[in-house]
């Protein structure tokens, strides 16, 4: 084989060599940057980690996956009843996506969901 039609148009093997080299390029930067964080967080906390991933250039899908990692941890946080530390690090996730809406919305579900749960 020495072309292959992808996406309207032949890429010759060398041109696929290269995109699938940057893709597997790519995943190890992610994995190793995923490693890091995961590694600061459970070592230093959830500030730590904030910064330390705002220092880096994370691909597109990492962010999107850093994102909603972070959602799903402040949801079993509240599960924990760990209210302070699932607002803190709601908060955390607002200040790293600030244009994206759903940190914004799980923040609000978490005050509500902490205050409805202390009130009992």
């Amino acid at each position: 084989m020495r072309e292959l039609w992808i996406n309207g148009s032949f890429l010759s093997k060398q041109e696929l060599n290269s995109k699938l080299d940057y893709i597997s390029n790519d995943l190890i930067k992610d994995r190793d940057l995923l490693n890091d964080l995961l590694s600061i967080w459970s070592e230093k906390g959830v500030d730590d980690m904030k910064y330390y991933f705002q220092s880096t250039n994370p691909s597109e899908e990492m962010t999107t996956f850093v994102r909603v990692m972070v959602n799903r941890q402040c949801y079993s946080l509240l599960r924990e009843m760990k209210y302070y530390e699932a607002i803190k690090t709601f908060k955390i996730n607002t200040e790293l996506f600030p244009d994206h809406p759903n940190p914004w919305d799980s923040l609000a579900e978490g005050y509500l969901i902490s205050v409805i749960q202390q009130a009992h």
